[in-house]
């Protein structure tokens, strides 16, 4: 008896723990909403959302904040361009602003001797005002929430200035204290000048580096934080100041004296874009030679700057990209010491980790087929793991799923937004959708108010031309269920749905009777939902509806332009 009940014990065990398998799989395997671009309204907020669901948990796991970057604030999203000036002192970083801006501004002080005794980021406002450093950073509406990483000896040197100029309604300014030479450059500073540097530096559209025409003597502290703007080169360019006292000879020597020195310190072989002139109003450019030359360079750095929020939205994915790169890298070289360390003699093994560490990047690059430039510097990366006192057999894990994310963000989600929204970053549409073009397929369709629609989801098949939806059950049916007239409707993305890929339409339905080919139509204000099979697919099917709800006026005067466009592609002659 014992037995028996001590059998149906084990056999009751075993279904109870199949029923809580089954359940936990279910759980764990549940289909979540995917991401779509067509679900938001712009680059950015799609890649708040982007970042939220796939990227800042990696982050946060491994640490990543400790050895790369700061976790994004929502803010740093959907900031203006930003513009970051360095120079040594008296290079005329402050006089540089006050010229792009063409006034005075809270904070401002120009003199020969260090001016600029912190971080300044001019904005534009109403009215002249300041913010300290500590209001700047505890305000989540500006993209500085970051800054406190830095403490308080750098808060107390940060500042935000706002003013109502032209050129501060695009971009933003941020003014550097200048580098001073020796000692004197890190002698009663609070914080780490290059780390705050590189922070700007990260979330910078365009870096100025100023040159003092008369002195281009460099000191090896501005040396060292140039090179931390390694991995930010493509975003430097040269300014060389004061340079209209110069003979034109002259000019060519500092010219070719500071392309020489930079070209040793930046690896790659394109040459920095540089301006030459002198950014004051005070006076007249004195070399009457290169007057026409100055001019000429002054302007060409105004139009650059206002070029540069139309480039703002593929430098912000470009951004994101490369660090979802960096984190992917991150997560790997985490994997591969923690593998790396045996069961006996770990300390030994770790020191000569450490100690190999160049090494054992190049073992992850070629096992991952990585290229070597996502990876980090190695000596930095062996600092930080020793300051940190970090044992390598207890560094976050990261799993599969972690890395498949990664690889879908970069590899799918990226590529589609690009599409989604090609005009805002710069790019053409792949597609070019008219009022005269058909789209048709497969798509869950349910209707919402009409009593003859079902409210389940239904598998039907769409045809989409000339204004109006045709929805039928099978492709080779030669008169569709119902008609939908789409003029003058709504159409929109429905991110609240649980549902992914869900479309929202309201149009006048022409629901036909059942069984007649010919017969009245019952029309009435309909409601219905569609979603489509992946996001490419929603924002085609999207960007479809969207031109066919357009009102009938409109409509036709679509159709004109496409014939018109039709007509002078007809009569273009034609190359041989």
């Amino acid at each position: 008896a014992a037995h028996l009940i001590l059998q149906q014990i084990f056999l009751s065990s075993i279904i109870n723990s199949s029923e809580i398998t089954m359940l936990t799989k279910f759980k764990t395997t549940k289909e979540e909403k995917k991401f779509a671009g067509p679900d938001f309204d712009g680059i950015a907020t799609a890649l708040i959302a982007l970042y939220h669901s796939k990227v800042k948990g990696v982050e946060e796991f491994t640490l990543f904040d400790r050895f790369h970057s700061q976790i994004l604030q929502d803010s740093e999203f959907s900031k203006k361009p930003q513009v970051l000036l360095i120079g040594q002192y008296s290079t005329g970083k402050t006089s540089f602003i006050r010229w792009v801006t063409g006034k005075d501004f809270p904070g401002m002080h120009i003199g020969p001797e260090p001016t600029t005794e912190g971080f300044m980021c001019l904005m534009h406002g109403p009215e002249d005002i300041r913010l300290p450093g500590s209001l700047a950073t505890a305000d989540t509406t500006r993209p500085f929430a970051a800054l406190k990483c830095f403490g308080d000896g750098f808060l107390t040197k940060f500042q935000v200035s706002e003013t109502d100029a032209k050129v501060l309604r695009s971009v933003t300014l941020v003014d550097t204290p200048g580098i001073l030479a020796g000692e004197k450059q890190t002698l009663g500073r609070q914080y780490d000048y290059v780390k705050v540097v590189k922070w700007f530096a990260e979330r910078a559209d365009m870096i100025l580096l100023l040159f003092d025409a008369h002195k281009v003597d460099i000191s090896d502290e501005f040396k060292k934080v140039i090179s931390a703007l390694q991995k930010h080169d493509e975003k430097v360019r040269l300014v060389i100041n004061k340079a209209d006292a110069l003979a034109t000879d002259e000019l060519m020597h500092v010219y070719g004296g500071v392309m020489w020195f930079l070209g040793k310190v930046f690896t790659t072989p394109e040459v920095k874009r540089s301006y030459v002139s002198s950014f004051w109003d005070e006076r007249e450019l004195q070399n009457p030679e290169l007057s026409r030359f100055m001019e000429a360079e002054r302007q060409k750095l105004i139009d650059d700057l206002e070029t540069l929020p139309a480039g703002g939205g593929v430098r912000r994915v470009n951004e994101f990209v490369r660090r979802v790169r960096s984190l992917r890298v991150h997560l790997l070289i985490l994997n591969h010491l923690r593998k790396s360390l045996p069961m006996m003699g770990k300390e030994d093994a770790q020191e000569k980790l450490l100690r190999d560490l160049d090494l054992e990047f190049q073992k992850v690059a070629r096992l991952h087929q990585l290229p070597q430039s996502d990876f980090p510097d190695a000596e930095q990366y062996r600092l930080l793991l020793r300051e940190g006192g970090y044992k390598l057999d207890e560094l976050p894990k990261g799993d599969k799923e972690a890395l498949d994310n990664l690889t879908t963000v970069l590899d799918h989600d990226i590529p589609h937004l690009l599409r989604h929204f090609a005009k805002e970053v710069g790019g053409q549409e792949e597609f070019v959708i008219t009022p005269s073009s058909e789209r048709k397929g497969w798509l869950n369709f349910k209707g919402l108010i009409s009593k003859s629609h079902s409210t389940e989801w239904k598998r039907r098949y769409v045809v989409c031309q000339g204004g109006k939806m045709n929805v039928l059950r099978k492709a080779e049916d030669l008169a569709p269920k119902y008609v939908y007239s789409l003029a003058n409707g709504s159409v929109g993305a429905l991110p609240e749905s649980p549902c992914s890929f869900c479309i929202q339409i309201k149009g006048i339905s022409e629901v036909l009777a059942e069984g007649k080919k010919t017969s009245k139509k019952k029309e009435e204000t309909e409601i219905v939902q569609i979603c489509c099979e992946d996001a490419d697919d929603m924002s085609l099917w999207l960007k479809t509806f969207q031109v066919h709800c357009c009102t009938a006026e409109d409509m036709i005067l679509l159709q004109k332009m496409e014939e018109a466009n039709l007509a002078l592609s007809n009569n273009a002659p034609k190359s041989p």
